[in-house]
């Protein structure tokens, strides 16, 4: 079996990664934005509309951050907020032309980024590198979910 200094290997390929692209590229990915506000986005992306709940259960969140994500993409004009025409309670979020225009425009950056990584490799070493992120996650997961069953659980008091 071949020893690997894991740590040298991690700083290296954080410094390869970091020098690879420019600036402006890791800002029209990720939009200046905290993962939160990011997930959120591609969240709202993807379900066109969401409840306040639903997001916050998304982003594994209490409902007080997930206000305080809302609220600072409000701020950019990226989501607004209505109130539902079935019930006035319920706060509904969705993306504003503007929030809809900025995200798709990092998703088409970020797979023509994912071309030119992945355009090169041959359908063995696609296969082989798919399956080890697919390893990677599960280990990620497992730990995860390790580490989130230590936690003492919150209390979560229902609103009607």
């Amino acid at each position: 079996m071949v020893s690997v200094d894991v740590e040298a290997a991690l700083y290296d390929y954080v410094e390869r990664f970091r020098t690879l692209f420019a600036p402006e590229t890791w800002q029209r990915l990720a939009m200046d934005l905290s993962k939160n506000d990011f997930l959120a986005l591609l969240f709202l992306h993807r379900a066109g509309e969401s409840r306040m709940s639903d997001l916050a259960d998304y982003l594994r969140a209490p409902l007080n951050t997930a206000t305080g994500v809302v609220a600072r993409l409000q701020r950019r004009s990226l989501v607004e907020r209505l109130n539902s025409p079935d019930d006035k309670r319920v706060v509904v979020v969705r993306l504003t032309p503007q929030g809809r225009e900025q995200v798709t425009a990092a998703l088409r950056e970020g797979l023509s980024l994912a071309n030119r990584i992945l355009g090169d490799l041959s359908s063995e070493q696609l296969d082989l590198l798919l399956g080890t992120l697919d390893q990677v996650l599960r280990t990620l997961g497992e730990t995860e979910q390790t580490q989130r069953a230590a936690r003492p659980a919150v209390r979560r008091i229902p609103i009607d």
